[in-house]
């Protein structure tokens, strides 16, 4: 279903801006209406967890914000300026997916065997234990999870878990993505006489939602709609979210309708996950627009609201857009942070205006509204840096982030790597590499693929290998981005033996590939290996791989060069069997050869058969069709009735094969060259 917008059933559904009230009813008012769910107990706003960036549904920042102020690429805005009294705090890298809601008192279970006066301490206990955990790419969380999902069954302290321990245990395993265990303990939890309430629920279907289980998501809210446990906020933002993503829209405007029945306001949760949607399908325009209407019914936008918006707007290219979009989110006194800042360098990067993007850093680091950079601003850059050409200036800001508190990342030395390789300066990239290993950080698949690219392209073959066993030597193994263009490199030296031992030693560790076989296939051929180019092609098609055009182009062109044309013939036919169009250059070679044999009439064929494939014509290739008939008695006396045909030749102009054979059949009707 499409989703439009502002003609839209959206702007009817979503609630109009909410009276202006004064004294008590002002605050009041300020909470959105109860809805009528069972009793159950008063939940909190969601907090961060620290999840990926970017994230939809983080609530807005209460935080003060700096004074408007334009931004724009081509002339730096002067610095932000806050009051002396509410000074700027420092912005946040992190917003969180989804957020946690706990129940601010414990709820009594229906039944319990044993004591529950440690419950409050085992809660915290675990709350602490999961909010440890921090990244998932953390060592031991794995660890700390299961020894959290003990705590919860009260096999560490011998007690019975409540709803509370379940519900951070659950919170914790959808933020980890574990999702099923997450489902499971929701049953146990069941097992065990508990009733679930909107927090767990929330809890499960965000996170089935994140894993893109929305389906299931969607089955856990019916449940609830089951239990007669109404959905908060937080939960239908949630769910809309995950469909929004997956442009289930008319599920979406379900969702919307059902809000507006049961009394629930949108938040800005609600309006960015409806933003997000619409931006991943690309509907930059009726994101913006909704973004209006957002404000427009009273709700404020977040800095991850704009963030996302204007995400979107860097990919389409709309980089102008973009900046209009965060002088519009200062004016509102809402404070750009790393995140955003990051973003507009990428976007200006990845439109070459790399020297813009160093203005923007600039302003970053040195305005009042200062935002600290983060390894992923410095990346951004030397990126830009590197595909400009100006790998100088790139190692100089790497030098420069260390002083900045800043250390460079895997990624920054594999940027820096490959660009000192674009260049030729292989000595210094060598150097970079030992430099990235005494700083601790080890070469991972990327790196070591990026400099056995830059070796093989500079005709370094033996460097290449040498970087391949380094990379069998420290435990990594090699992909074929490592072998491919060892192999390649290996067949245009015509080092052929070393290049079949070094595909048969690929073939034990992994599948080759239509690169892998068009390599060595081109070889073969080179070579004159015929016989081997062929057994390469059966191989190829006993695997499951379909050749492409250019292995096809390759093997009729030596076939026919070195006379066998019934094979080469025999080759264009499967060729175009397997879909493929033979172009003029397959052609050209067979003609050459049946021209260097006399036999005409297999090049009228041809003619006939490229006439009904309407093959576009070069000069050169009408060329050696007319000079091929001028060596047949028949063709002379035909070029004789063409003196304008052969001075277009000359030109360089060309024709359709169709056009050819008309005209020539014009001029010499008893050649009985019209196509087939």
């Amino acid at each position: 279903m499409s989703f439009v917008l502002p003609d839209q059933p959206l702007s009817s559904l979503l609630p109009p801006p909410p009276p202006q009230l004064h004294g008590a009813r002002a605050s009041a008012a300020s909470t959105y209406p109860a809805t009528t769910a069972p009793s159950s107990p008063p939940t909190k706003r969601w907090r961060n967890r620290g999840s990926p960036p970017l994230s939809p549904l983080s609530p807005p920042s209460s935080s003060p914000s700096p004074t408007p102020e334009t931004l724009n690429p081509r002339s730096p805005p002067s610095a932000c300026s806050t009051s002396a009294d509410t000074p700027l705090p420092p912005a946040s890298s992190t917003s969180s997916s989804r957020a946690s809601a706990y129940p601010a008192a414990s709820p009594t279970p229906r039944s319990c065997s044993v004591r529950w006066a440690p419950i409050g301490s085992l809660a915290t206990l675990l709350r602490a234990t999961l909010s440890s955990m921090g990244s998932a790419k953390r060592r031991g969380w794995r660890r700390r999870l299961n020894c959290g999902r003990k705590w919860a069954k009260g096999e560490a302290v011998g007690v019975s878990a409540n709803l509370v321990t379940y519900t951070t245990l659950i919170d914790g395993l959808c933020k980890s993505r574990r999702v099923e265990e997450a489902v499971a303990l929701l049953d146990e939890l069941k097992g065990e006489g508990l009733d679930a309430d909107v927090v767990v629920y929330t809890a499960l279907i965000s996170g089935l939602c994140d894993v893109g289980l929305v389906d299931r998501a969607a089955e856990v809210f019916d449940e609830m709609s089951q239990r007669e446990i109404s959905p908060n906020v937080v939960t239908y933002s949630s769910l809309i979210h995950g469909l929004s993503k997956n442009g289930r829209w008319g599920e979406v405007t379900q969702m919307l309708n059902c809000m507006a029945e049961r009394g629930v306001r949108p938040d800005v949760v609600t309006y960015t996950g409806l933003i997000d949607g619409l931006c991943k399908e690309g509907k930059v325009k009726e994101a913006t627009r909704l973004l209006g209407l957002m404000v427009e019914r009273g709700e404020e936008p977040s800095t991850v609201t704009y963030n996302v918006l204007i995400n979107q707007l860097c990919k389409e290219g709309l980089i102008e857009d973009a900046f209009e979009l965060m002088e519009k989110m200062i004016e509102k006194r809402i404070a750009p942070d790393v995140i955003t800042y990051n973003t507009l360098i990428v976007g200006l990067c990845d439109l070459m205006k790399v020297d813009d993007a160093l203005k923007l850093f600039d302003v970053m680091v040195e305005g009042k509204c200062r935002v600290e950079p983060d390894v992923m601003t410095y990346n951004s850059l030397i990126h830009g840096l590197c595909k400009s050409g100006r790998i100088r200036q790139a190692l100089d800001l790497h030098k420069l982030m260390p002083e900045r508190g800043c250390h460079s990342n895997l990624t920054t030395y594999n940027l820096l790597i490959g660009g000192l390789f674009r260049k030729h300066e292989t000595k210094q990239a060598i150097q970079l590499k030992n430099e990235m290993i005494c700083s601790g950080l080890e070469p991972n698949s990327f790196t070591y693929s990026i400099m056995i690219n830059g070796f093989c392209k500079m005709r370094h073959v033996d460097a290449a290998e040498r970087l391949l066993n380094e990379m069998r030597g420290r435990g990594s193994t090699p992909s074929l981005f490592d072998y491919n263009p060892i192999i390649s490199a290996l067949c245009e030296e015509n080092m052929m033996k070393r290049a079949r031992s070094l595909f048969n030693e690929m073939k034990k560790k992994c599948d080759p590939d239509v690169v892998s076989f068009s390599a060595l296939i081109s070889g073969a051929c080179k070579s004159g290996d015929l016989d081997g180019a062929k057994e390469l092609l059966e191989e190829m098609l006993q695997r499951g791989i379909k050749p492409d055009n250019i292995i096809y182009s390759m093997l009729v062109n030596a076939f026919a060069r070195s006379g066998y044309l019934v094979e080469a013939r025999r080759l264009i036919k499967q060729m175009i069997a397997c879909g493929f169009s033979p172009d003029v250059v397959v052609y050209d070679s067979l003609i050459r050869a049946y021209s260097q044999k006399g036999e005409t009439e297999e090049i009228v064929s041809l003619l006939r058969e490229m006439a009904a494939k309407d093959v576009a014509l070069d000069a050169k290739v009408i060329s050696t069709i007319l000079n091929s008939l001028s060596n047949d008695g028949e063709g002379k006396r035909l070029l004789e009735y063409l003196p304008d045909f052969r001075k277009e030749v000359s030109e360089g102009k060309g024709f359709s094969s169709h056009e050819l054979l008309e005209r020539l059949n014009q001029s010499c009707p008893t050649l009985q060259l019209e196509a087939a």
